[in-house]
């Protein structure tokens, strides 16, 4: 059997399909690499939006022509270089010189740390697993428990959404090659976390040290001031969140307003709206250095922060520092294009991810983790990544391949063994192998090939090959160099992607 058929038992696509595979796949990577690092588009299709709107042009094609190869449209649109603005660096004070922005924001990795082999026959044990009849794909039964499975807090409605969306050639039914971008996402996801959380306690220590300098009271000196309010309205010891709110504006405590929201918003109040101060009190210390030190973090996270911040603020009209989970992905998705569903809702399945009693979800404090991660995402290390796992997806593993023709093929390796065997004896020697598979234009192999299988079906290393030695290896040999050769020239045609 040829290398042609050994691919076709691949499910390999024909050379027209493969090519466009291929160059959508390329196309994506580029587009997530674009995007990352101009971020000035946004402002410029904002712009020629608002003009179109305004003039109303009879040839809108020739009017964004000379929209955006007008030369001063940078600098009108208060762009300078088109590279992305450097945020002017506070002037740091005395005491926080010892925050170094890279020590508190390390940067994190976002790709698996796996090679590319081993993390291949992960998604294989993987997707055996899901698929439980065998099938070779999986159908809406076993993705939906595989999507539980992974616990990403997909609600059904949303697995349906994501089938439709990996579901390529629209069978119903996801393939091994529509499996594995769905499944780098996920494992990425779960290795970014875990580097997040080898630090997370360290960097939180840092910042509330520094949010206790600037609050510049003790945990004593709090709940005092705290019982005296108390006592001063006369209510019992209960205070509603109005005048929770009025005892932190004062200036003793120093917090912005968006600090004193955000501080209310995590004291938990009765049914009646009120909180007792006795019980607030040793609670409340804590409290405040959450806060002031969430805050001080935000401020840190460059230009994604910036972004989110922006973001969240326009659902968040009130400055509670919570908005819906909904809300949350729909934003998350508009605003980070190279973001996926499957990754938003790896973020968001998060045990630290805090939420209040409504189910809303805390975006300011969880903002840290959140930028981190999706910068993670966000790698050009973690992008190619993806993209040279889709490549090999692209052509089914030998793992996945059963028995398909095997006999048919192990018939036709008996003949060609038979007639190199001219002297009868059951063995080829080195010269008779090369000649019984390098004469043989249906297998296509070239010298480095035949000198491979040589290596691999001379298992006692006595340079004699019996049938049953060549047998034993050549359909998963021959199999396996057909598809490295088709992945090879895949992944070079997409320009190393």
């Amino acid at each position: 059997m040829g290398e042609a058929k050994i691919a076709a038992t691949q499910k390999v696509p024909d050379k027209a399909q493969a090519m466009l595979q291929r160059q959508k796949r390329a196309l994506r990577v580029n587009n997530e690499h674009y995007f990352r690092i101009h971020p000035e588009l946004r402002t410029m299709v904002a712009a020629f939006t608002s003009a179109l709107l305004r003039d109303k042009p009879d040839d809108v094609h020739l009017y964004a022509e000379q929209f955006f190869t007008d030369p001063e449209l940078a600098h009108s649109l208060g762009l300078y270089g088109w590279s992305r603005p450097v945020t002017p660096e506070p002037e740091p004070e005395e005491e926080e010189e010892e925050y170094d922005d890279d020590e508190l924001n390390p940067e994190v990795a976002g790709t698996t740390d796996f090679d590319p082999v081993e993390l291949e026959s992960m998604l294989i044990d993987m997707f055996k697993e899901a698929d439980a009849d065998g099938s070779g794909s999986l159908d809406t039964a076993e993705f939906t428990k595989l999507m539980a499975t992974a616990n990403l807090g997909l609600s059904r409605a949303e697995v349906d959404m994501l089938l439709a969306e990996v579901d390529e050639n629209t069978d119903g039914t996801i393939s091994y090659s529509e499996f594995v971008p769905l499944a780098v996402e996920v494992v990425q996801v779960m290795m970014i976390k875990k580097r997040y959380e080898e630090y997370e306690e360290d960097v939180k220590e840092e910042y509330r040290d520094a949010a206790a300098m600037i609050i510049n009271l003790s945990d004593a000196e709090v709940q005092e001031t705290l019982a005296k309010a108390a006592s001063n309205l006369q209510t019992g010891g209960s205070m509603s969140k109005a005048q929770v709110k009025a005892l932190l504006k004062q200036p003793t405590f120093g917090l912005s307003k968006q600090q004193v929201n955000s501080a209310v918003a995590a004291i938990t109040f009765g049914a009646d709206g009120t909180v007792d101060a006795a019980q607030l009190g040793p609670k409340l210390y804590d409290i405040l250095l959450n806060t002031v030190a969430t805050a001080l973090q935000v401020q840190n996270l460059g230009h994604t922060g910036e972004m989110l911040e922006g973001v969240f603020a326009q659902y968040d009209k009130d400055n509670t520092g919570f908005v819906d989970v909904k809300i949350f992905k729909d934003a998350l998705l508009r605003s980070f294009g190279f973001l996926s569903r499957v990754q938003v809702n790896a973020l968001l399945a998060d045990a630290s991810a805090p939420y209040n009693a409504e189910g809303q979800i805390g975006w300011r404090e969880y903002m840290p983790k959140l930028a981190t991660l999706i910068n993670a995402a966000g790698d050009p290390a973690a992008i190619q990544e993806r993209a040279e796992m889709a490549a090999r997806a692209e052509f089914q593993p030998v793992e996945l391949m059963g028995d398909v023709d095997r006999a048919d093929f192990e018939g036709k390796l008996k003949h060609l063994f038979t007639e190199a065997d001219e002297d009868g004896n059951g063995y080829l020697d080195a010269f008779e192998f090369r000649r019984c598979l390098g004469q043989s234009s249906d297998l296509g192999l070239s010298a480095a090939d035949v000198s491979y299988l040589q290596e691999e079906a001379d298992a006692d290393g006595d340079g004699m090959i019996s049938y049953e030695e060549f047998v034993t290896i050549a359909y998963d040999a021959l199999a396996n160099l057909s598809r490295e050769k088709a992945i090879m020239q895949a992944m070079n045609s997409a320009d190393g992607y």
